[in-house]
């Protein structure tokens, strides 16, 4: 097994897992009967928020950088939007872990959100569809936006593994934000 393949298997179980998880906290944040089955998990989410979301943050900046700088992946334009969006994430949960600031999730909710968008337009791109009709083609020395490195078990691409950590980090941000500052 090369390097490459074991980074894309590694990064696409954990996106099947990121999602597994953001799918269960979209299910606390809109159930209430869930939210009083498992107030545990919420007490658990709301202590460790900033750790999971600095940790989910990390693996996307380590992830991205593995493959634009020792696989080769040449980051498109959508990429680096993503980027903009991912990589300030890390600085700000890092800080708001050593200051035990919770405010930092606001910024977490808005940064992936705005992520989050562009890295669905730009899997949609992949997908040929491209409802906007916004330009994406090779500029200059930038690869196609459309164009898929990876793609395992029939959908996770580059952009649905950055759509998942974003999603990821603004619901748990979201629930933990919204569970510190009702019961402040």
């Amino acid at each position: 097994m090369n390097l490459a393949s074991f980074v894309n298997g590694f990064l696409s179980v954990a996106t099947v897992i990121t999602q597994v998880g953001a799918l269960f906290f979209c299910v606390l944040l809109l159930s209430r009967s869930a939210r009083g089955f498992f107030p545990q998990v919420l007490v658990f989410l709301k202590k460790r928020a900033l750790l999971l979301s600095f940790f989910a943050a990390s693996v996307a900046l380590l992830g991205s950088l593995t493959y634009s700088d020792i696989l080769g992946y040449e980051p498109c334009k959508l990429c680096w939007i993503q980027r903009i969006f991912m990589y300030p994430q890390v600085l700000i949960f890092g800080l708001a872990l050593w200051k035990k600031d919770v405010s930092a999730l606001l910024y977490g909710i808005v940064f992936s959100s705005v992520g989050g968008a562009v890295a669905l337009y730009h899997y949609m791109t992949q997908l040929g569809w491209n409802p906007l009709n916004l330009p994406c083609a090779a500029v200059g020395y930038s690869t196609s936006c459309a164009k898929v490195f990876v793609l395992n078990f029939g959908y996770i691409t580059i952009p649905v593994m950055a759509f998942s950590v974003f999603v990821f980090i603004a619901i748990l941000s979201l629930i933990a934000y919204k569970n510190v500052t009702s019961h402040s």
